[in-house]
């Protein structure tokens, strides 16, 4: 029975923006228990498919109060089941409701293991869905396997399938072919190597909400959490990413969730110390308002009006007066719970009654003299029930919210059909409790009771010791229901009871252990508790496993566990690292490290050092981090912990990796690759052939690394790990460096598949990502702004903030490309301010080069050099070598762009010493050439030359033959300027030979063969090599420095070659036009001095000797001399 109420308008509201516009909203409603925040959002969902031709998928996901917590994500793995269920049955509501029971069934028998079949729940809908409607009335059930757990699951369907009332699911013959299907589709998935890369608790998240997006783009979503005060924290984390997320990139999902305030208010208690801490979701809430991500409705009580309605609808004939509605009123003061307990209990005591059809109300009794409080009335109406049914709701109240009759049938030795008709009675007679759709293994009658205040009250009207008897004869049920290893199917309700019953907690989870307790029953409860935390943390429930393990951490220091309680320590320090409370987690671990040391526990030892080496890494301080991983090392060798000793050596190879230091982490890798091999575990290796394919492609040794990647990739037992499922994405990387880039949208598209496969979001983002990477080497800047504008709207729905800094830097170094300068530092001014915003350095440092980078271009090398000394000043605080080499580098670029040669030189020199360190082949190829480019612009051709063959030397040491081909090519300019003619065109012949799958390199080759050619008179030939490279420099439209100069030069000397190949009127009129289109002063003194090449005019000689002295006094290049003397020289042409 539903009142129309104001707020429903506004639900009604956001469900219109979501249907018409795509835009999505979280909405949060509170309200006092009873005051019908329940009933209005059910019934707005119940409604909502008649309010638009889609089919409006709508979910709830109910926290229970369990201890004063639910569990385990529970309201979301309701909410992800009903989800499919709906998308699967379509509008019809009979058919939702029925069919929402039968998958939540199939879901139960997974257990956890839901959690890895979100990708595929949608599969199993519709796998039943059809099975369904082709199953005709009177087929039989199928039991020809006869297999104990398919029979199971059959028994269990049977059951579901007397509440379906539907056309297709309403009679029970149907259930057998229905669950075979359903049995053989969880078995395929079961059996399927899906990839599902829940590595963390923000993967898990990033994959649920990856679902409600897929879901909802086509149908809009509807989600409501109820009761958010009892949610457990993960559950809240869950609800906050997807309120942020919904506001950050908005989709059509309304998402909902209620809370009462007062328990908000009043804080939740702290198992482990007692005491009540500030509420976990009031944080939340505040941090909904301060990003604007949520709307908060209070609800409104009933007003008179509204009760009055309320009254005529329960009792649709009525001769009740005004007085006696208005009594109603100011007693309930609109509490609608209060309402209807208050009705029923009148109707229970007679005071309403029907005669005729028509009811009336005994208006002579005082109505002041009722309970004054939901509560007095719960306990009126629960005293007058006969001493079965209290007995009943007793057992039912010491389970929970929700309870089973199985076991109240067990503890009662009572027939289960004499208690069946019992609580339909409380049902249908009473409305205390309603059925369940929800079904457990092995307990498939599970009802609820009307409301949370009703559970409350039962259960805390029984004594302390009745209470506490009724705890042990539930845990004694649930081991009889559930033997041997079965009992851990059910962990959290068992120890939750046996702890009770046994005095180990209270009734809210609080320890209250003494010198009395039984060291028996903590142990088998301590078992218990470590399953749980184990179990919290695969399933990213970090809030809670952290819970659980302080809670081991007081048991073991009462059953004097010391290695245990250490261990629960350090997996706390872990737990406390993985969600960034990284000082917490060194305290912990120093204190786990500490008593270990004292008590002699080694192995306990050596873990200790080696977190906190690994803690050490995060926080960029790898020398620290190897000294601790070194002393871990020690120990375990001394142990002869084999294993541990290679995963150590892995974590020192990694540290010398980062630090540059390839050869000492290659030795790491080979030893952790002989431990393996000698104990006979080289499957567990996986991460070591990554870490060396990495090693080796940093160093630009790639047909190494593809070697170690391949070993990885072709071996059975390694290429279904975590390690194998990146190497995809780094061959294609691999390819991409190669010039190969072809071979590089291979590889990234198979790995874009296969992540959208997985549902794996972050890997959709990598893969659009390094496409666009490709598609930007290869100018098809129109493709690369696609890839990347998926990149940025994928990282923007996961939150990823170090991936939208990364899209922003794409997008800037496209549009510096597109010559939009003022987009290009716009993009790159929003990447830094983003990495400084999450403090990450490393972004900051590419953030503040690429700005710098910019400067040049626009004439300002002040501006330039102050940011490359800001990000220079941070790699030197984070002691990021490589990013120090590369801030060198840029400066020595700018000080070469502005002639400077001197300050030139020495920041390349600072450049190479720091690569020559880190042994970075690749970088020592850049900074030998950027030094030999300097040799060169100053006319020291030799110098030049030695340079340039140190570089080949090491380019062909590891076999680049993009590096190669560059380095040829540079060695070939330098020839050719030496007028060493024979020398410098094999060189080129071989330079293009390398740098075919490079377009600009390969028409950058074609330019100085043709002006070669030039050169010595062949002019057909140079004619049709310049006309071939400047196609390929006008097709790929760069509008950088480096690609405008070359195509400057070439229109250059393709008017040069017509000019010498008799066209003596239109190459002038070419140079003239481009002379009157240039503001750049290089460009006009060269033009100038073509011309007056061309036509002799002493006007364009002056004009070209004047520019190239006043060139040459900034910047003492070479060119510029050569011009100034033969302008000086020489008469007219």
């Amino acid at each position: 029975m539903f009142i129309p109420r104001h707020e429903t308008e506004v639900l009604q509201e956001k469900l219109n923006q979501a249907i018409e516009n795509g835009i999505g909203s979280t909405i949060l409603i509170s309200g006092e228990p009873g005051i019908g925040k329940t009933t209005l959002i059910k019934n707005f969902m119940d409604n909502c498919d008649n309010t638009s031709e889609k089919n409006v998928l709508t979910a709830v996901g109910s926290c229970l109060d369990m201890d004063g917590v639910s569990r385990g994500f529970l309201p979301w793995r309701e909410v992800l089941i009903e989800l499919d269920a709906d998308k699967a049955a379509g509008k019809d509501e009979e058919k939702k409701s029925n069919f929402k029971k039968i998958v939540k069934t199939v879901f139960d028998e997974a257990g956890s293991q839901w959690l890895e079949a979100i990708p595929v729940i949608g599969d199993i809908s519709s796998a039943i869905f059809e099975t369904a409607k082709t199953i005709s009335k009177d087929e039989l059930i199928d039991t020809e396997t006869g297999d104990s757990k398919k029979l199971a699951l059959k028994d269990r369907l049977k059951n579901v399938a007397k509440e379906c009332t539907g056309e297709w699911l309403n009679v029970i013959p149907v259930v057998g072919n229905l669950s075979a299907a359903i049995y053989k589709t969880t078995n395929a998935i079961q059996k399927s190597k899906q990839v599902t890369y829940s590595q963390n608790q923000q993967d898990f998240f990033i994959r649920v909400m990856s679902r409600f997006r897929e879901l909802a783009e086509n149908n809009p979503v509807i989600i409501y959490i109820d009761d958010l005060q009892w949610a457990d924290i993960s559950s809240m984390n869950l609800f906050f990413y997807l309120a942020k997320n919904l506001k950050d990139s908005s989709y059509p999902l309304i998402l909902i969730g209620s809370f009462r305030p007062q328990d908000v208010k009043d804080g939740r208690l702290n198992p482990i110390s007692g005491e009540i801490e500030r509420h976990p979701w009031e944080e939340k809430m505040n941090n909904l308002d301060r990003y604007e991500a949520s709307e908060l409705i209070e609800i409104s009580y009933l007003n008179q009006n509204q009760i009055s309605s309320y009254i005529d609808l329960q009792f649709p004939k009525n001769e009740f007066s005004a007085k006696f509605k208005n009594e109603i009123v100011g007693l309930t003061k609109g509490n609608s719970l209060f309402v209807r307990e208050l009705l029923l209990n009148l109707e229970e005591r007679k005071i309403i009654f029907a005669k005729d059809g028509t009811y009336f109300a005994d208006e002579t009794l005082d109505l002041s003299t009722l309970p004054k409080t939901v509560s007095g009335v719960i306990k009126e109406r629960f005293q007058r029930l006969s001493e079965d049914l209290q007995e009943i709701l007793q057992i039912a109240s010491a389970q929970g919210s929700d309870f089973s009759l199985e076991l109240i049938a067990s503890v009662l030795e009572i027939n289960s059909f004499k208690l069946s008709r019992k609580v339909n009675e409380l049902q249908q007679k009473y409305s205390l409790v309603l059925k369940s759709e929800t079904v457990y293994d092995k307990l498939t009658k599970i009802y609820n009771f009307t409301h949370n205040l009703v559970q409350k009250y039962i259960y805390y009207q029984m004594s302390e010791d009745f209470r506490l008897d009724l705890h042990s004869a539930l845990a004694e049920t649930l081991e009889e229901f559930f033997e041997g290893e079965e009992i851990y199917k059910i962990a959290e309700p068992y120890s939750y009871h046996f702890g009770v019953a046994n005095g180990i907690i209270d009734e809210n989870g609080k320890l209250i252990i003494n010198d009395n307790s039984d060291k028996v029953s903590l142990a088998k409860y301590l078992e218990f508790q470590k399953l749980l935390a184990e179990s919290y943390k695969d399933n990213h429930q970090n809030e809670e496993a952290l819970e659980k393990l302080f809670k081991i951490v007081e048991l073991t220091k009462f059953l004097s566990e010391k290695e245990n309680e250490l261990n629960a320590k350090i997996l706390i320090s872990k737990i406390l690292a993985l969600i960034g409370k990284i000082d917490k987690a060194v305290y912990y671990l120093e204190i786990a490290l500490q008593e270990s040391k004292e008590l002699g526990f080694k192995k306990i030892e050596s873990d200790c050092l080696d977190r906190r080496g690994a803690i050490f890494g995060l926080q960029g301080e790898v020398d620290k981090s190897m000294d601790y991983f070194n002393q871990s090392l020690k120990i375990r060798k001394d142990l002869g912990e084999w294993e541990l000793v290679a995963q150590t050596y892995t974590n020192i190879g990694m540290a010398y990796s980062h630090k540059g230091n390839y050869d000492k982490a290659m030795e790491c890798y080979q030893k952790n690759l002989k431990i393996y091999e000698e104990i006979g575990k080289l499957e567990n290796a996986s991460l070591v052939y990554v870490g060396m394919g990495n090693l080796y492609k940093n160093q630009g040794e790639y047909d190494k690394a593809l070697e170690c990647y391949n070993k990885l990739l072709n071996n059975e037992k390694m290429r279904d790990s975590e390690s194998a499922k990146s190497v995809i994405l780094n061959i294609g990387i691999i390819h991409y460096e190669k010039g190969e880039y072809e071979e590089a949208i291979k590889c990234h598209k198979q790995f874009l598949e296969n992540s959208k496969k997985a549902s794996y979001k972050k890997g959709v983002a990598l893969g659009v990502a390094n496409l666009g990477f490709v598609y930007l080497a290869q100018n098809l800047l129109n493709k690369a702004i696609e890839c990347n504008k998926e990149f940025l709207k994928i990282s923007q729905e996961l939150g990823d903030k170090m991936a939208i800094g990364y899209a922003y830097s794409l997008f800037g170094a496209i549009y510096g490309r597109l010559e939009d300068f003022e987009k290009m530092m716009s993009y790159h001014q929003k990447e830094l301010e983003i990495y400084e915003r999450i403090g990450y350095k490393f972004g900051m440092i590419n953030a503040l080069e690429a700005i710098g980078a910019v400067y040049p271009t626009l004439g300002n090398y002040e501006k330039a050099i102050e940011y490359f000394e800001r990000a220079l000043e941070i790699a030197e605080e984070v002691d990021d070598k490589k990013g120090i080499a590369k801030a060198y580098g840029y400066i020595g670029l700018v000080y070469f762009d502005k002639g400077d040669y001197e300050n030139a030189m020495k920041y390349f020199d600072k450049e190479l010493k720091i690569f020559e360190k880190l042994q970075s082949k690749k970088s020592i190829i850049h900074s030998l050439n950027k030094i030999g480019d300097v040799e060169r612009s100053k006319g020291e051709f030799n110098k030049a030359l030695k340079l340039y063959g140190k570089s080949l030397k090491i380019a062909n040491f590891i076999d680049d033959s993009i590096l190669k081909g560059n380095t040829i090519l540079k060695i070939g300019i330098t020839h050719f300027e030496e007028n060493n003619i024979e020398k410098a065109q094999k060189l080129f012949d071989e330079a293009l030979k390398l740098l075919h799958q490079k377009k600009f390199d390969t028409a950058e080759v074609l330019f100085y063969k043709s002006k070669l050619l030039f050169q010595i008179k062949d002019y057909e030939v140079s004619k049709k090599l310049s006309e071939k490279g400047l196609v390929i420099f006008e097709e790929m439209k760069r509008k950088d420095k480096f690609a405008k100069q070359n195509l400057f030069e070439s229109k250059i000397l393709s008017s040069k070659i017509n000019f010498a190949l008799g066209d003596k009127t239109n190459p002038p009129k070419q140079l003239l036009e481009m002379l009157s289109q240039t503001e750049v002063k290089e460009e006009i003194a060269t033009l100038n001095y073509e011309i007056w090449k061309m036509t002799s005019e002493d006007k364009y000689k002056i004009e070209a000797l004047k520019l190239f002295q006043e060139l040459y006094s900034k910047t003492p290049n070479f060119e510029y001399k050569k011009r100034i003397k033969e302008l000086e020289n020489q008469g007219k042409h």
